[in-house]
């Protein structure tokens, strides 16, 4: 089933899995239940019986730090790798196959920011809605962020929404995968960054409560609360691993 190259799925990638499901729930009010579907410990977090993100153990190497990491919808992963390793991005861990679930490969853009091609077997809707507890918005910082947007837009067919002045740093570009609204943003890599990357909002009800309930259980916040052009709020949080991650209030 195509969902017209949109975000699908997010997964967080955690070194102690029962201290980050005990932060994610007490942070988000998620429930959490093991999938029985692989043959790792996985994760499922939903609220209100619907399902919004994975959560699993990192590598025995330790390679690979905390972090989120989002799934983009396509019709034929293997095709959608060598698109994006042709137009000069790079495949991390070659397509393979879930069970009764789908078929996924790690990938990177040009610029490193990695993400995740993943074609369905069953049928599914986005979970990046306005849905409190959901990603409500999708964020890459690019060291190029025009580059970065050319890349996108070209393997995904992505469009581009309106732009935002953000002084300094230039142009705030916003797209629309599918439908009439935004989804998400790409911003410029901050300076000492090394490596451009991937950032997702979960939807909150109320922003200062949520970044109290994110330094009680062991976060940290990095950056806000700020406004947003919409009249929104926006800030950017680690939990107590490292892994980076937003919260939107619209």
């Amino acid at each position: 089933m195509s969902l017209g190259h949109t975000f699908v799925w997010y997964d967080a990638l955690a070194r102690d899995v029962d201290a980050a499901q005990a932060f994610y729930q007490r942070v988000f009010g998620w429930a959490a239940r093991d999938s029985e579907t692989v043959d790792y410990r996985y994760i499922l977090f939903s609220l209100a019986e619907r399902p919004l993100a994975g959560l699993f153990d990192s590598p025995e190497d330790k390679a690979i730090p905390p972090c989120w990491t989002g799934y983009i919808a396509v019709d034929d992963v293997e095709r959608a790798a060598a698109r994006i390793q042709a137009a000069g991005g790079t495949v991390l861990e070659a397509a393979r196959t879930i069970e009764h679930v789908g078929r996924f490969a790690v990938v990177a853009d040009p610029l490193g920011a990695v993400f995740i091609v993943y074609h369905s077997f069953r049928p599914a809707e986005s979970v990046g809605d306005v849905t409190q507890g959901a990603v409500g918005w999708h964020e890459l910082h690019a060291s190029d962020p025009e580059r970065a947007w050319t890349f996108y837009s070209e393997q995904f067919g992505w469009r581009l929404g309106p732009s935002y002045e953000c002084g300094g740093s230039g142009k705030y570009l916003t797209f629309i995968c599918a439908g009439e609204h935004e989804q998400g943003g790409v911003a410029r890599l901050a300076d000492g960054q090394p490596v451009s990357y991937w950032l997702y909002y979960f939807n909150v009800a109320d922003i200062d409560a949520t970044l109290a309930r994110i330094a009680e259980a062991g976060g940290k916040v990095l950056f806000g609360p700020v406004a947003t052009p919409d009249g929104g709020q926006i800030a950017h949080a680690l939990d107590p691993e490292g892994a980076m991650f937003g919260v939107v209030r619209r």
